[in-house]
């Protein structure tokens, strides 16, 4: 019986280790799929902007957005500068942050939508939920 115990200890490695090159290229995979979905479609960066201020306690006072050149293209293309004014946002261009990357301010409250941290927390719940349903 400890014959077999050793054989089986290696095959149970390669296991992990495949599942393991399996992970990182599927997260890889995910992470490239959803940088081309946030640069080609626009709806991506506009829900994100509700969503976000949405989170913010909305008081009458101005929202400051800063986000990625091209995604304020976006948010611009979406709302007329009558509608910025409405809605008292003041969009500022931060060519440093990545698309789909949001950094919100309103008074006191700020909120920070990161894509990485945002992929990064929805790769953990997927994972999380595979090895629930796996038994592990």
């Amino acid at each position: 019986m400890k014959l077999a115990e050793q054989l089986a200890t290696p095959l149970q490695q390669l296991d992990g280790e495949v599942e393991n090159q399996m992970v990182a290229m599927v997260t890889s995979l995910a992470k490239e799929l959803i940088r081309v979905e946030v640069q080609t479609n626009p709806q991506v960066i506009l829900q994100t902007v509700r969503e976000v201020i949405a989170e913010l306690p909305m008081a009458g006072r101005t929202i400051t957005l800063q986000l990625h050149p091209d995604d304020l293209a976006i948010v611009r293309d979406a709302y007329n500068e009558d509608d910025l004014a409405d809605r008292q946002w003041k969009l500022q261009a931060e060519p440093a942050m990545n698309r789909g990357d949001l950094h919100v301010q309103s008074g006191d409250s700020n909120v920070d939508f990161f894509m990485d941290d945002r992929i990064r927390q929805l790769l953990e719940q997927f994972q999380g939920v595979n090895k629930q349903h796996g038994g592990e």
